[in-house]
């Protein structure tokens, strides 16, 4: 991975607007260490076996961060080859330790593309598709590879296994953009061991292909070329990636509006930018902008006409997520009775409107005391809930080990599993809020691509304050937020070293 000399393309981004936005980044991740704190605490007794995980997992992060951080430099693409290669086989360890098969929404759209790849197009006739015609695109992706080399469901898993191994190596790059060789390998590392996306890789769900592709958007948007056609190639490169992650599943749009945003801030510096500055700030960003939306058009016309799905690539029940999202009795969660109740007929359109008027009950119905102790509730589910196991351990998985008569030994080792896998995650989120602090106080190499990270994370963070929660959707927001844990790294590396100094000077006066 080459190692960057020049100036960060988002470099303009600075002042007190951006500090702000990455000092409200580190807040966030405190808010989320402190849910995690909380579940674990609450749902592991005696509350010393807590302390033991949490301490346990600080262990771990922390000895990850100095194993990596002394190791010597060596070449960055061993090292990326060795990171792939072991993220890789510890998702396919997870595949071959759990068997899952679809179930679900999963089930829906392999059952879906199975069809297609045999002529038979389900995706115009079904009320699930549409309903949610955007999720036609992952179903034709899946299609194509069972048609031309007949997938099966490991051959996805190992796909799901390969998109692992990609993302590792874009969070070092990402990482590499804004930190020393040492810290962007410990933020390598430090994606091998985050359980969330380890334990979802048997699950065929449009989460592993999507963030890969986000993060090799963001990867290119924040390269460090300084011309403007580079930039402009960049942000055509970027906007187009960050299209496609769409299509496979829709929340790349939360990296536009963090584009967007970058944009926004250096447009209030203008004055000192000057116009010339402005305007080279401006043309990755609004590039981005305009390849995102012509690509993610055309895709979706494309969908249309060649009838894959008349509807395109559309989400004709916009306002399903808000039901569910502002739902108190769930806490923000999957409701089956607002199902019923929503969807009565197999017209999208009579469901939309159904919705609306269930959203606004709900909203007639919220006070701002309920609404903030909704909000609490959703982030204490979401961000601090242990890791989800019912999408991978499923009753088939553990019906089978259960036969095997390891079925008490399994749920022992999961329950043990999923604490230990909390105090890892409160660990790296701790040195992710390290990471947003230290891009804030020290104006540095790569601190524009840290604002772009950080902001495309609040927003993602925010908008599940409005819409449905799952805590398998926190993937997301890690692989993002990742790469700043390179900061907390190579900040606690100087703080250590800084104390180590003056304990000699102490000892030798």
């Amino acid at each position: 991975m080459e190692q960057l000399r020049h100036k960060d393309v988002w470099g303009g981004a600075g002042g007190g607007l951006s500090a702000a936005a990455l000092i409200c980044g580190g807040i966030m991740c405190l808010v989320i260490a402190w849910a995690s704190v909380w579940n674990l605490f609450g749902q592991t007794a005696p509350a010393a076996f807590a302390l033991l995980y949490l301490a346990v997992g600080l262990v771990v992060v922390l000895g990850a961060v100095i194993l990596f951080r002394i190791v010597p430099s060596g070449s960055e693409v061993k090292f990326c080859v060795c990171l792939a290669a072991l993220v890789f086989a510890a998702r396919l360890a997870m595949v071959l330790l759990a068997p899952t098969r679809p179930e679900s929404d999963f089930a829906v759209m392999y059952s879906a593309a199975q069809e297609l790849a045999r002529g038979n197009n389900v995706m115009n006739t079904e009320h699930y598709f549409r309903c949610w015609a955007y999720q036609s695109g992952f179903v034709a992706w899946m299609a194509f590879w069972i048609r031309l080399f007949h997938a099966d469901v490991f051959f996805f898993q190992t796909m799901n296994c390969l998109c692992g191994a990609a993302s590792g190596v874009l969070v070092y790059g990402l990482a590499r953009r804004l930190a020393s060789p040492g810290g962007a390998r410990a933020a390598g590392v430090l994606y091998l061991l985050y359980p969330g996306s380890l334990l979802l890789t048997p699950v065929l769900t449009n989460q592993h292909l999507s963030e890969a592709l986000l993060l090799a958007g963001l990867y290119i948007a924040s390269g460090g070329e300084d011309k403007l056609k580079n930039r402009l190639l960049r942000g055509l490169g970027a906007g187009a990636l960050l299209a496609l992650s769409n299509v496979i599943r829709p929340s790349a749009v939360v990296a536009v509006l963090g584009a967007l945003a970058v944009l926004l801030l250096d447009l209030f510096r203008w004055r000192e930018l000057g116009r010339d500055g402005a305007f080279a700030a401006a043309v990755g960003p609004l590039a981005l902008l305009a390849a995102y939306f012509a690509v993610t058009r055309g895709l979706s016309w494309l969908t249309a006409v060649s009838e894959i799905n008349q509807m395109g690539l559309s989400n004709n029940v916009p306002t399903w997520k808000l039901v569910l999202g502002l739902n108190t009795d769930t806490g923000g969660g999957y409701s089956q009775a607002d199902v019923d109740r929503v969807f009565t007929s197999s017209d999208p359109a009579a469901a939309e409107r159904a919705a609306r008027a269930l959203l606004s009950e709900r909203l007639a119905a919220l006070t701002p005391g309920s609404l903030l102790m909704l909000f609490l509730e959703k982030i204490r589910s979401m961000w601090g809930g242990f890791e989800p196991l019912s999408w991978t351990f499923t009753p088939a998985v553990t019906g089978d080990y259960a036969a095997r008569g390891l079925g008490e030994t399994l749920q022992w080792c999961l329950d043990k599993a999923v604490r230990l896998a909390s105090g890892i995650y409160i660990g790296e989120t701790l040195l992710i809020s390290a990471g947003c602090v230290r891009a804030a106080w020290r104006q540095e190499r790569g601190r524009g691509t840290a604002l772009l990270l950080t902001l495309t994370a609040l927003a993602y963070f925010c908008a599940h304050l409005l819409i449905e929660v799952q805590s398998r959707y926190r993937t997301l927001l890690f692989a993002v937020c990742l790469p700043l844990a390179a900061l907390g790294a190579d900040w606690l590396a100087e703080l250590v070293s800084a104390a180590g100094k003056r304990r000699k000077e102490i000892s030798h006066d």
